[in-house]
């Protein structure tokens, strides 16, 4: 940096270029490995009671635009029942029923960094880096209710089954600026860019009823979707 005219007080010089540096790293910036599991005996109801009850209260055609996949899959495999006449569904799982669940969750973010940075004339430093994250997560989730005591139904038990995949990869930026006027003063301003992901997300669905004549299986229900996120 030199001295020009008072016209321009200041003019960059390549030969003042002090000094450049440029780094890659890398980086897990989280983990989002967990398992969660539960069990217990519910005497009350069932989650199938839950269902029947959200149709009988909105009362509008059993398909995948009006409610979730696991009521119509329910309602496949003849976990639930419709009376004609009055209209209503009904469940065919009767408390007493063992509940048990596992979600199993893996994956990460993991992000490279790019970022190089320059010193001209010991005055002038700036800074700049892009990130780019890498998102992998998969989940795997059941829910199982069985039969505890009930002998007026032919019910033996019934899973649900789920899995959930997100893939992506995002990019963000920084920028950073410093200017020294002299030995004891500084002054300067930075600017981070959002991160702006492109994801992938693919997801299941299937269930499995036992009965003591058999069971039902339902065709798996596949969905997969792309979209755009930006984080905060």
């Amino acid at each position: 940096l030199k001295k020009a005219s008072k016209q321009n007080e200041f003019t960059f010089n390549s030969a003042k270029l002090n000094s450049f540096t440029f780094a890659i790293n890398y980086q897990k910036a989280a983990s989002l490995n967990n398992t969660q599991n539960f069990s217990s005996v519910n005497n009350s109801n069932s989650g199938i009671d839950a269902y029947t009850g959200y149709l009988n209260s909105t009362k509008k055609p059993l398909n995948t635009d009006n409610y979730p996949i696991e009521m119509l899959l329910a309602y496949q495999a003849n976990l639930i029942s419709h009376d004609s006449i009055s209209g209503n569904y009904f469940s065919r799982v009767h408390a007493p029923l063992t509940q048990a669940g596992t979600m199993i969750n893996k994956g990460s973010v993991d992000q490279i960094d790019l970022a190089m940075g320059f010193n001209v004339n010991d005055k002038f430093y700036l800074g700049a880096g892009v990130g780019i994250p890498i998102v992998t997560f998969l989940r795997d989730a059941s829910f199982t209710e069985s039969a505890s005591r009930d002998t007026t139904s032919s019910f033996i038990d019934y899973t649900f089954a789920s899995n959930l995949r997100v893939t992506g990869v995002g990019v963000n930026a920084k920028f950073g600026f410093v200017y020294r006027p002299t030995a004891w003063m500084r002054f300067g301003v930075a600017y981070h860019i959002p991160t702006f992901y492109n994801l992938t997300e693919t997801y299941s669905s299937s269930l499995t009823a036992n009965y003591n004549s058999g069971y039902i299986t339902p065709p798996e229900f596949l969905s997969s979707v792309k979209y755009k996120l930006r984080s905060p």
